[in-house]
């Protein structure tokens, strides 16, 4: 099935934002944290006023604890999975870093992880999280092979339809229900009788960053180092001598940072979005578990990327997506798009503690 002239924007985002990354100034590469104030949540404060005697308490997140980056690029709430660049005791790791090993394929991986969440679901309703990018298509495409469509409903807007309005026209429009992601407590109420799927961990697998500075993609670390200040070289020392892998370029090392200090960030954003999400119970964030992970740390960035071309970025799950529905120009031309759904909370919980207890700035 050819589709060529139904697909001209993917060249025009491709374009767009090779001309992005031109403009910006990437002279800068230099490591600075910013850490939080840890302010209390109100149930923190009323421990302490109650003189409660209380164990250590740990957490997934805390805002309050985790600090944010503000060199090389601004992110917010960061922990380091690998404390190698900075470690904060009170957070445990949700998700651990992948090992060393013979990965399993990628068909292996989307089949025995979608069947893994259809026979947790049992017979609730499985809510996939489509954006229409490649991330959450790939994830829809293996529960559209494995569950009937009568278990299934789509999480989106009406953006989800504009990335990709080709799959949404031929696999989704009138056979699958439809959720409104932009709907006040919608997540409260998917989970009612229900589980929601997201590709959320998907960019850190594949290495998200390394695609915006294509041109410093092949330095040696050597040479990218070098003109660093003493503190950030330090920094980053310790994060590639935590590697499993070694570690010998640029797009190698900016893989490894961002996977381990902004990966359970990207879990997170929809967990304190709501109180009632538990990881692995009522959310399923597709990637987020050992075998991925391990084939996050087994796999060669240059199979997960090959070269510095935008294009390339995640082909593995653009192949996947060919395999179901042959779009040949999807798969050459589609690139990364920034999601809606990622970015869609921010005014969320203040804290999630290990067992799954919220808190809630004052």
């Amino acid at each position: 099935m050819e589709t060529v002239t139904r697909h001209d924007s993917y060249q025009e985002e491709y374009y767009d934002a090779r001309s992005l990354s031109d403009d910006l100034n990437f002279e800068n590469f230099n490591f600075q944290l910013a850490y939080n104030k840890t302010i209390l949540s109100k149930e923190e404060i009323g421990v302490f006023l109650n003189n409660r005697p209380t164990r250590i308490q740990r957490y997934y997140y805390h805002k309050g604890m985790c600090p944010d980056l503000i060199l090389p690029e601004p992110l917010k709430y960061l922990f380091d999975r690998s404390r190698s660049m900075f470690d904060l005791p009170q957070m445990e790791v949700l998700t651990p870093l992948g090992k060393l090993c013979q990965p399993k394929t990628v068909e292996q991986l989307f089949y025995q992880r979608a069947q893994q969440i259809i026979d947790l679901a049992g017979t609730k309703k499985i809510i996939i999280a489509w954006s229409g990018g490649i991330d959450s298509t790939s994830v829809l495409i293996e529960f559209l092979k494995l569950a009937p469509k009568s278990q299934l409903a789509v999480l989106m807007n009406k953006y989800s339809i504009e990335e990709y309005p080709e799959f949404y026209a031929k696999y989704i429009k009138d056979q699958i229900e439809l959720i409104d992601i932009m709907k006040p407590g919608i997540l409260r109420e998917c989970v009612k009788d229900g589980v929601i799927v997201t590709a959320s961990t998907f960019d850190q697998t594949f290495g998200d960053e390394t695609i915006h500075h294509p041109d410093l993609l092949s330095t040696r670390l050597d040479e990218f180092l070098q003109p660093l200040n003493k503190s950030t070289q330090e920094y980053y020392s310790k994060s590639i001598q935590a590697c499993p892998v070694k570690l010998t370029n640029v797009k190698e090392f900016f893989w490894w940072m961002y996977y381990t200090i902004c990966y359970q960030n990207y879990e997170t954003v929809w967990l304190a979005a709501e109180d009632s999400l538990i990881a692995e119970k009522n959310i399923f964030h597709f990637p987020s578990n050992q075998d991925w992970n391990d084939y996050a740390i087994s796999t060669p960035m240059e199979i997960k990327f090959p070269g510095n071309d935008y294009r390339n970025y995640k082909i593995a799950l653009k192949n996947h997506i060919y395999e179901f529905n042959k779009d040949q120009y999807y798969k050459t031309y589609k690139i990364k798009y920034a999601s809606i759904i990622n970015i869609l909370w921010r005014d969320d919980c203040h804290y999630i503690t290990t067992d799954w207890q919220r808190g809630h700035a004052l």
